[in-house]
């Protein structure tokens, strides 16, 4: 198989591990009978589990945990606290902050689908070997790694040839043209 075939095939299998896992985020939300948790949502449910409540965790370092915006993480909070899943108190230290914590309802609803999550992931894997699975696991770590070593020293710039049109970047893989 020549380089750019290979490169061509990786992005369609990217792009459909991107739709997979879209499909999955809006599968495996709490059902609407019980504490609705939306698609995007559960990556912040789970960032303050992390925090534990050892940690203060305010909402400048809970959009940076989740590689969000302010404004994005300031809707996700409002949307959690009114649900019930999340508590948000005054910070004593800072009267103009509040500290964010994930409640035991959004414990119980994190826990939910993180099952879910683990029974989509048995189904995938049933049939794969104890070696394929560790060495999936060790591309696709190598892989994230990458990309978000890419991504952190390219902020705020264009990827080399989605804008510029200089043909000495095409040569260049990015993540973008990848996805």
């Amino acid at each position: 198989m020549t380089e750019a075939a290979s490169e061509s095939d990786l992005g369609e299998q990217l792009r459909a591990l991107i739709r997979v896992a879209r499909i999955a985020r809006q599968r495996l939300a709490v059902p609407a009978t019980q504490t609705q948790v939306q698609p995007g949502m559960t990556g912040v449910l789970s960032a303050l589990r992390r925090a534990g409540t050892r940690e203060v965790c305010h909402a400048k370092e809970l959009a940076t945990r989740c590689g969000l915006d302010a404004s994005t993480i300031s809707r996700v909070v409002t949307a959690l606290v009114s649900r019930g899943l999340v508590e948000r108190t005054a910070d004593p230290a800072d009267g103009r902050a509040s500290i964010l914590t994930l409640t035991a309802e959004g414990a119980a609803a994190l826990a939910d689908i993180e099952r879910q999550q683990a029974d989509l992931l048995a189904g995938a894997l049933r049939g794969w070997t104890g070696p394929e699975i560790e060495a999936f696991t060790a591309a696709l770590t190598r892989f994230v790694d990458g990309a978000t070593t890419y991504l952190d020293r390219n902020a705020g710039r264009p990827a080399p040839h989605a804008r510029t049109g200089d043909p000495s970047d095409h040569n260049t893989p990015t993540l973008e043209a990848a996805l």
